[in-house]
């Protein structure tokens, strides 16, 4: 479902948001043009070692590849066990069954 509403408010050039969250720009991509403009105009600036260092982490991911306390393990594990866990009172299904056992070498009958 789309609501259309005559904004301006969406893509560059265009008089109606048409993407899927209604003004903003989820959904939208940039064309191949505008992605070469971007790169070209980025390219040659330098960078200060503490930036070189942010955008490291930004691609790693924030957190990852830091150690957790054994404290803070437990609580992820207290958070994630029963009515919490993602699979609470659901199997997977049969073909997704097959998939894992193939993947670990195990013989699950489905």
């Amino acid at each position: 479902m789309f609501l259309i509403l005559k904004t301006g408010g969406g893509p560059p050039g265009t008089e109606y948001n048409l993407l899927k969250k209604a003004g903003s720009l989820l959904g939208y991509g940039h064309s191949g043009e505008t992605l070469a403009k971007i790169s070209l105009a980025i390219k040659g600036i330098p960078k200060t070692e503490e930036h070189k260092a942010n955008i490291s982490l930004a691609v790693k991911g924030i957190g990852k590849g830091i150690p957790k306390t054994e404290e803070h393990k437990a609580k992820i594990s207290a958070a994630n066990k029963s009515v919490n866990h993602f699979l609470y009172n659901k199997n997977h299904m049969e073909s997704a069954k097959l998939i894992i056992s193939i993947a670990k070498g195990t013989i699950v009958y489905v």
